[in-house]
């Protein structure tokens, strides 16, 4: 049996997404409205469930609880996005 990897031209064969070809972008694409739509959506989300522990919580003593979650998960989505912003740079 052939080896396949070597019946293959990578370097010769155009937009197939070989190794330093990658396949060229749809034209009716576009990729910063998919980007933002998502963004959006996320944003959409949290403020439905903000709203629906609002809602659940509101007069209830776990109301401090639910604000130093919050204020906790900021604080981790923070530091995450410092930390993937330098994995990224360097």
């Amino acid at each position: 049996m052939e080896n396949a990897d070597s019946s293959i031209d990578y370097i010769g064969f155009k937009g197939a997404g070989g190794p330093g070809a990658p396949p060229p972008p749809n034209p009716r694409s576009n990729p910063d409205r998919a980007r933002y739509l998502t963004s959006l959506s996320c944003v959409v989300m949290m403020g439905i469930a903000l709203g629906v522990a609002a809602t659940v919580y509101s007069g209830s003593l776990y109301v401090k609880f639910v604000i130093v979650g919050l204020l906790a998960g900021a604080t981790v989505a923070a530091c995450d996005w410092m930390l993937e912003v330098y994995a990224y740079v360097n």
